[in-house]
């Protein structure tokens, strides 16, 4: 299974995990990232990268 996820599902052992999650959306998703949340409170393991 890989390059895909389950939703809602933090998988620590997936290699290529923000594609997998966040696919085409994850440079829009951090773009607003970066703007709104700059210091990273909403931080989790696998969370949006700054």
């Amino acid at each position: 299974m890989d390059g895909s996820a389950y939703q809602n599902y933090i998988d620590p052992g997936l290699t290529g995990w923000a594609d997998a999650y966040y696919g085409a959306n994850l440079g829009p998703l951090t773009e607003v990232k970066r703007k709104w949340d700059p210091d990273d409170a909403f931080h989790f393991a696998q969370s949006i990268p700054l």
